[in-house]
């Protein structure tokens, strides 16, 4: 009988235990579970909270950046456009997003650029066309949205941009023909133009300014224009072909860097000191040449300020001021008697502003 009682007691006080677990098992998991579904109530608040201020955050970031496409990423001129762009916005507290194509004749590649700055809701959009019809219609849906448009050496044929700031490319190609007289004296000779893409705009002014002078002038013969793309290789097989066909020609003319480079190696690989060789553009290269007496003559645009101009124009027309309509950016005559003072290479290789 003792066990029996024994046993029952052992028996009850186990069923108790048991139920007072199940119990507070049953209380801890409803504790879990509120607590479980405020964490999730709190976390929502806290997704539409972030919902609702992303949108003005990302809103707020575009409202200070700046787009500013090139013509291309291809050359050291660009670059030093970006640095002039990138002073301009640390000044007045905007950020340049610079993007460009990989070559000056990519139209979809600068289209597609421009629709996504669009997309993103940049403040402004600075821009050198690759071409002057064929990027109206997609900057002019920038300016409909309200992303106002200004042109950077180069031209678009359309009245809707606030401003262009660029180099007067028929004055400078004059101003590169004057410079060669000077070099060749009344004797004059004959030269060749080398040049980039047949109806370019910037460089096709160049070409015009330089040829209409040149033809004033007695005795100065031009036989012809070549084109090599800007491609520094394919023109320097131009120049070889030209040197061929005209083993005593005077000398020559370029438009911009690539034609510049092309030619250099050409005349260097001949060591013809002895021709006339007046570049536009010069980079590093180039100078070199000058230096060893290759190029007798450079005209350099300033890049620095065709970018700085153009993005401080920009801030002004977001400012709600009045911009001139076009600005012309002089040029710059650079020598081996000149080429190291301090305000020529300033111009040549202006020190980057973001280290």
């Amino acid at each position: 009988m003792k066990k029996v009682w024994v046993f029952t007691l052992a028996a009850t006080l186990a069923i108790s235990m048991l139920a007072g677990c199940k119990t507070q098992k049953q209380a801890e998991e409803k504790k879990e579970t509120t607590a479980q579904e405020q964490t999730a109530k709190e976390s929502t608040v806290q997704t539409e909270n972030e919902a609702q201020t992303e949108p003005k955050e990302k809103e707020e970031a575009a409202g200070k950046v700046i787009a500013v496409i090139p013509k291309s990423l291809l050359f050291d001129y660009w670059q030093y456009v970006r640095i002039g762009a990138q002073s301009a916005g640390l000044d007045e507290g905007y950020t340049i997003d610079f993007q460009g194509t990989r070559t000056d004749t990519d139209l979809e590649g600068q289209v597609k650029l421009v629709e996504d700055f669009i997309q993103r809701g940049v403040s402004a959009i600075v821009i050198s066309p690759v071409n002057p019809d064929g990027m109206v219609p997609v900057l002019q849906q920038a300016e409909e949205a309200g992303i106002p448009v200004i042109i950077m050496d180069g031209k678009l044929n359309a009245d809707f941009p606030r401003s262009t700031v660029s180099t007067n490319d028929e004055a400078a190609g004059k101003f590169a023909a004057e410079k060669l007289k000077e070099l060749a004296g009344d004797a004059g000779g004959t030269f060749a133009i080398v040049s980039a893409v047949p109806g370019a705009v910037q460089e096709g002014g160049r070409e015009k300014g330089f040829s209409d002078e040149l033809e004033t002038y007695q005795n100065y013969k031009i036989i012809g224009t070549y084109y090599g793309k800007g491609d520094r290789n394919q023109t320097y097989n131009i120049t070889q072909d030209i040197l061929t066909s005209n083993p005593d020609i005077t000398g020559f003319y370029t438009v911009n860097e690539g034609s510049s480079a092309g030619v250099t190696l050409g005349v260097r690989e001949g060591d013809l000191k002895d021709k006339i060789f007046v570049a536009f553009d010069p980079s590093t290269e180039v100078l070199d040449a000058i230096r060893d007496g290759y190029v007798d003559g450079a005209v350099a645009q300033n890049p620095y300020l065709i970018g700085r101009t153009a993005v401080l124009n920009v801030i002004k027309v977001l400012n709600g001021e009045t911009v001139e309509k076009k600005i012309d950016v002089p040029v710059t005559w650079v020598t081996i008697d000149n080429l190291d003072d301090p305000e020529i290479q300033n111009v040549l290789k202006p020190e980057e502003v973001i280290k």
